[in-house]
């Protein structure tokens, strides 16, 4: 989820399920829901960001250490506030703050389980990845509902702090399980046609639409579904990828750095050819992130007639074309 998702719903933790007397606890619930992406400190280049980004700080071992580095930023900045203000230093003990933040930081990995970006909740020991497909990854209803929770007691008073959270947070709950609901309905319908994979990606900004993945032999259809006005998947409305023949070409481009690296990423790779004057261009994505003519967190590389990788870049965005039918090189 965005860092806005991360923050609110943390300062609603913080005020449902910290003790009102513990110093700092607001602050403490923000910092701790937001503490896993500091991943994206180590995550500088196109490569690292694939491999680091959603890595160990957002799986079940890590929670614990988040929480404590929590409350170690929470009193550090606690400290420098309170010197820049020429106020008496208050910050949480460490001990029970320590307990307390245990909450937020592990909202974190699970609000980002519900994305299709997905996470690696059991590393070290296994890196597959594990997502929900409820939500997507920025969600104005939940910012809307967050945000009412957090600005309520402004204006009724502290005595509704509590419960103008909890609610906050049950709007939350509610959402999703409705999403997931939308994704069940939305695989029932592509269960009733033979596929050898299938999957439901919630679909940015329209929550009753799923982006659905099928996937057969060597062609896989991408596009958007809607299971509350269709009863099955006409997969001559989605986008069809098959396979590209030029197989040498992608295996020397999934064969690169920055290829091993998505390789790693990709959980619904789709790969396409086009050709050039110097030879291949190659581009591997992922079905998560294609949406109608572009496909997000693509990998793009250009190659000679021999194989040999001139250069790669990873981008937000390309298009997404069927690969053209070329002599396999």
């Amino acid at each position: 989820m965005d860092n806005l998702t991360h923050s609110l719903v943390g300062l609603l933790l913080a005020r449902v399920a910290m003790p009102a007397n513990l110093p700092r606890r607001q602050w403490l619930g923000v910092v701790a829901a937001n503490a896993p992406d500091l991943d994206l400190i180590v995550s500088l280049t196109p490569a690292a960001y694939l491999v680091a980004h959603r890595h160990l700080t957002h799986a079940v071992v890590a929670i614990p250490v988040m929480a404590a580095l929590s409350v170690l930023l929470v009193r550090l900045f606690a400290r420098l506030w309170a010197r820049y203000r020429r106020t008496p230093y208050q910050a949480p003990p460490f001990g029970a703050a320590w307990l307390w933040a245990l909450v937020p930081a592990a909202s974190h990995p699970l609000l980002d389980w519900t994305n299709s970006y997905a996470i690696r909740p059991w590393l070290p020991f296994d890196a597959s990845w594990s997502s929900g497909n409820l939500l997507f990854v920025i969600e104005p209803w939940l910012w809307a509902a967050l945000a009412l929770a957090a600005a309520a007691p402004l204006l009724s008073g502290r005595r509704a702090l509590r419960t103008a959270s909890a609610a906050g947070l049950l709007a939350v709950t509610g959402y999703a399980l409705w999403q997931a609901q939308v994704r069940n309905a939305a695989l029932a319908a592509l269960a009733r046609e033979p596929a050898d994979r299938i999957a439901a990606f919630p679909a940015p900004f329209e929550p009753t639409v799923r982006v659905v993945y099928v996937e057969e032999g060597a062609s896989q259809w991408v596009g958007p579904f809607q299971p509350s006005t269709e009863a099955a998947v006409d997969r001559r409305s989605l986008q069809r990828f098959d396979r590209p023949p030029q197989q040498r070409a992608v295996e020397a481009a999934w064969a690169a750095p920055l290829g091993r690296s998505y390789r790693q990423f990709s959980i619904y790779p789709l790969e396409w050819v086009e050709p050039t004057e110097r030879g291949w261009r190659v581009i591997l994505s992922d079905a998560r992130f294609v949406r109608g003519d572009q496909a997000g967190f693509a990998c793009v590389f250009e190659l000679t007639h021999e194989l040999q990788v001139l250069s790669s870049e990873f981008s937000f965005g390309v298009a997404a074309t069927t690969s053209p039918s070329q002599p396999k090189p």
